[in-house]
């Protein structure tokens, strides 16, 4: 009767174990019927080259579809994905609206849709980001170090930016910020407590451009305001406007 009931022990031991093995191999990561994406993400040679567009050190990749996934381009290979169809978004800011907070950064967004993920297999994807989606604007200053200016850039009433250089400074407290492709940007600038009698509007000359306001003085008394528009990655048109650092009028 002693040995039965060992035997008996230890065949209901066996059963256990191979159930609780069972159970785990069920949680596996790699389980039947995944499949992975392989993500390449690259940039154009403008973006790579251009101080005006420095690609980001880090996409964010939402998948959506079959299932909502979010991850990086360097973690998302390792996410075992139901069969099914996605879409594929890659991104370095979720929108544009939250690239443009406070001064802004360059916006990045690419995709592409209906990428099929069959169990067992790895699909290759690669998206081309391009430049970026939004504009820079920048300020180059040419001034005695004692002159103090104050230049407001505004979108409507929905966002102003200020860019200042105090009396005996040797530079803006900010040089650049980012807008919407398109923005039409009012200029006002202030020199030496005598402001521009005219405020003036810059309009962003496109994605990927730069919009440059140049600052720069004269032995007589003027200040002359360059506006440069550097238009699909080659330059483009430029004007200038003098104005009398006295009255603030246009010369």
């Amino acid at each position: 009767m002693k040995k039965l009931f060992l035997s008996t022990v230890a065949v209901a031991a066996t059963f256990a174990l191979t159930a609780c093995v069972s159970e785990d191999q069920n949680l596996a990561p790699n389980e039947a019927g995944k499949g992975y994406i392989a993500l390449n993400v690259t940039n154009d040679d403008a973006l790579t080259t251009r101080t005006v567009q420095n690609a980001p050190a880090t996409w964010t990749v939402a998948l959506t579809g079959q299932a909502t996934v979010n991850s990086t381009v360097g973690d998302i290979g390792d996410q075992p994905l139901a069969e099914g169809t996605y879409n594929v978004n890659v991104y370095n800011y979720a929108s544009l609206d939250d690239a443009l907070e406070g001064y802004g950064n360059a916006y990045y967004t690419g995709s592409q849709t209906g990428v099929a993920v069959t169990a067992g297999s790895t699909t290759p994807v690669s998206i081309e980001m391009g430049k970026a989606k939004n504009a820079k604007f920048t300020i180059q200053s040419n001034v005695p170090e004692s002159a103090a200016i104050t230049i407001t850039a505004a979108v409507g009433s929905s966002r102003t930016l200020t860019f200042t250089k105090a009396a005996n400074a040797t530079a803006f407290d900010y040089t650049e910020a980012f807008f919407g492709a398109t923005d039409e940007v009012t200029i006002n600038v202030t020199y030496n407590n005598v402001a521009l009698a005219t405020a003036k509007t810059l309009t962003m000359k496109g994605a990927g451009t730069e919009n440059k306001l140049i600052i720069s003085t004269n032995g007589n008394g003027k200040i002359s305001l360059t506006i440069k528009y550097d238009d699909e990655f080659e330059t483009g048109n430029s004007e200038t406007i003098t104005f009398d650092a006295l009255t603030g009028q246009e010369l």
